[in-house]
């Protein structure tokens, strides 16, 4: 699993699954805190749903850390670790 896919899947949940409508596709570079999406608690609680079963991993809420959503391409990174156990 690449980078450049989950970005796309992760616009597609946006899109598709949560209705989000983005002026810009997802990057590496977005972040989903108050400086890009804003996400609050509950979004990235269904956020993290969604990304559960797409990519059939557990996320435990003792793993998650700001840094995981400050960059689209650090969840990335974090999903692609997920996968690879």
């Amino acid at each position: 699993m690449e980078v450049k896919q989950i970005l796309k899947d992760i616009n597609t949940i946006l899109n598709e699954k949560m209705e989000i409508k983005l002026d810009n596709d997802i990057n590496e570079e977005t972040s989903f805190l108050e400086d890009g999406l804003n996400f609050n608690s509950v979004t990235i609680l269904e956020f993290i749903i969604e990304l559960e079963l797409l990519y059939s991993i557990e996320v435990d809420e003792d793993e998650l850390e700001v840094k995981h959503f400050n960059k689209a391409a650090n969840l990335a990174e974090y999903i692609i670790g997920k996968i690879d156990k």
